[in-house]
């Protein structure tokens, strides 16, 4: 969905620049490709990389209550599209994203193998402190495995075809990760 909504806005955009190329009148590629960031920037998320990190996890509460699992915790790793600036460096673009962060986690509770629960108040509490731990620990995975850095490529991959669609030559667009001040 994600992907289909980019290609369509660069097909607009390389259809808006055509039709303002036969006016005569110059176009900034910078602007035509701010321009279709805008239109699906309303989706906020460009979604990279799912991936499922397991771990096993021990909790205890006093009172003897103890639970022993394996939690498999889903991570989705992307970026803020909000965040995306593009600034014209003539002839070309420069295209600004941000640092690929992790956009949300999830667990399926019937997915968890429970190695062992002793006490009567084995539940909710324990649960919620067994998936915490298991969400830390995926993070760590995540960053340990460069899940980071191959949603940053991914990335930089995905937004500068938006720009060649824009009908920006794919040698005058630069991709970078953090903050440029633009020149003045």
């Amino acid at each position: 969905m994600m992907v289909r909504a980019l290609i369509l806005a660069a097909a607009g955009a390389a259809l808006a620049l055509w039709l303002r190329a036969g006016s005569g009148a110059p176009v900034p590629y910078a602007v035509t490709v701010a321009a279709q960031l805008e239109r699906v920037e309303s989706l906020a998320e460009l979604r990279l990389i799912s991936t499922e990190i397991d771990s096993y996890q021990e909790a205890a509460i006093p009172g003897g209550a103890a639970l022993k699992a394996i939690v498999p915790v889903t991570l989705v790793v992307g970026i803020d599209l909000r965040k995306v600036r593009v600034y014209d460096t003539a002839p070309g673009v420069l295209m600004v994203i941000p640092p690929p962060k992790i956009l949300s986690r999830s667990t399926d509770h019937a997915r968890w193998q429970i190695w062992d629960e002793t006490g009567d108040t084995v539940g909710g509490e324990l649960q919620r402190l067994v998936y915490v731990q298991a969400e830390v620990e995926a993070d760590q995975a995540a960053r340990a495995m460069n899940v980071m850095d191959e949603a940053r490529e991914r990335a930089a991959a995905a937004l500068k075809n938006v720009a060649v669609a824009a009908g920006v030559p794919a040698g005058q667009v630069t991709v970078v990760v953090g903050r440029v001040a633009p020149a003045r």
